[in-house]
């Protein structure tokens, strides 16, 4: 009873704001003489009606004026009104707009009061309820438009009625909640609506496919549709959203740890940078500085070494050309020479052979052949001698080979020598020559 007390007073204010035709909140409210209220726009649609019916169908007889009034039924008690050409009057109670407390109790907006204020000022002295020459700051007195009753309007205004404030609060929250049907347009309270699961393909979607229990009932459950109620709904998927939102808030934990990680090794990467950088940038100067010790040569000068070069690379061809054939040359005059004098041996013997043993000779190519004075040479000391001689003559032929050799190299060291060292004071006489010229990069 505690519980659903509440929901019945919501229900009863509910039905006290909504127009009985429309459904909705009251727009510009028109009350009848039976006291209930209907918009603008739904009593010009009565009184359109009431004009296009036929005179014996029409309760009261039209046919005398165009002028007369028309005369409507309240579509709640069924009395009639009279619908005057100026309309009928608005019903300021149902319309509150920061509502102000009169002494009365009743309530009226404030910008209503601020209108009433506005008239009283307005009034000539004899037609006002008060007198309000004595002081222009008196509080004017105003009258309720339902009581009549008088309340002095002080001059910091009158309190605000939190107790309808927060009335019309609840109302508009109950009023928001509401949906029209998709299936008949109807307006359907929070607690009855409905919508298809089938049909909805989201919960994100089910707010815009509002269906009430009628059309749930006849057009989407015999056909197979699961129906569900949206409060239910609304609590499983509200649920659901929770649950989630805690995993994503330990992934987003997880990702944040990583990205601290990552920052972390992002910055020690960039901390280190600037060394390296740095490193670089020295060794960089390094090499300008070495650029910018260096001393570019003119082409002429470049052609003068390459020249040099070739010079000295014909100089060392002619030099070993003819070391070779100055050895060759020598090799065969030794060779000869080892020929002749074999030849010569061999006469010898031959010769001491024939020739009597009665004193040795000597002074043959100076060498001696024959034995002591009174012996006379036998062919196998001549045969020794020989050989003794032809490998003293071998001896002497690789010792003038080797002094040859040893003397060409050191010829030719001597000539390459020469030729470096004018090679470098030609290199420092155009250091010095070019030193001073801007760097050719």
């Amino acid at each position: 009873m505690m519980v659903a007390a509440p929901r019945r007073v919501n229900e009863n204010i509910s039905e006290a704001m909504e127009c009985p035709i429309c459904t909705q909140i009251f727009e510009q409210p028109r009350q009848l003489h039976c006291g209930h209220s209907l918009c603008a726009h739904c009593v010009e649609r009565l009184v359109e009606l009431r004009r296009q019916m036929p005179q014996e169908e029409a309760s009261v007889d039209t046919s005398a004026s165009s002028a007369r009034p028309v005369t409507v039924s309240c579509p709640i008690c069924r009395a009639n009104t009279d619908i005057p050409s100026q309309g009928l009057p608005i019903n300021y109670t149902l319309i509150f707009e920061q509502p102000r407390q009169l002494h009365c109790g009743h309530s009226l907006c404030a910008h209503c009061v601020e209108r009433l204020v506005e008239l009283r000022r307005q009034m000539p002295q004899e037609e006002a309820s008060v007198d309000t020459s004595a002081s222009s700051a008196r509080p004017v007195t105003v009258s309720c438009p339902i009581c009549r009753a008088n309340t002095d309007i002080p001059s910091q205004g009158l309190p605000i009625n939190y107790t309808l404030v927060d009335l019309i609060s609840c109302f508009h929250t109950t009023q928001q909640r509401k949906r029209n049907c998709s299936g008949c347009e109807r307006s359907v309270d929070y607690e009855g609506q409905m919508y298809c699961i089938t049909c909805s393909s989201a919960m994100i979607t089910a707010r815009a496919r509002v269906l009430c229990v009628t059309c749930a009932l006849n057009e989407h459950s015999k056909n197979g549709h699961m129906i569900s109620q949206v409060e239910p709904a609304m609590k499983t998927a509200r649920k659901e959203v929770i649950k989630k939102i805690g995993e994503i808030k330990k992934n987003a934990s997880a990702l944040l740890l990583e990205c601290e990680n990552a920052n972390a090794s992002i910055t020690t990467s960039i901390n280190g940078y600037p060394g390296f950088i740095k490193e670089r940038l020295g060794r960089f100067d390094v090499l300008i500085g070495d650029l910018a010790h260096v001393a570019v040569c003119p082409k002429s000068t470049c052609d003068d070494k390459v020249a040099r070069a070739q010079r000295l690379a014909r100089t060392h061809r002619e030099v070993s050309g003819a070391y070779a054939a100055w050895t060759r040359d020598v090799v065969r005059q030794l060779q000869s020479l080892m020929v002749s004098t074999e030849v010569s041996l061999d006469l010898a013997v031959t010769a001491a052979d024939t020739l009597p043993s009665t004193n040795g000779f000597t002074n043959l190519h100076g060498l001696t052949i024959g034995g002591s004075q009174g012996e006379g040479p036998s062919r196998s000391s001549v045969a020794s001698k020989r050989s003794t001689d032809i490998a003293r003559l071998r001896n002497i032929a690789a010792m003038v080979r080797s002094r040859a050799a040893a003397d060409h190299m050191t010829e030719q060291r001597n000539h390459i020598g020469t030729l470096a060292e004018q090679d470098r004071t030609t290199n420092a006489t155009g250091s010095m020559q070019h030193e001073g010229e801007p760097l050719n990069r």
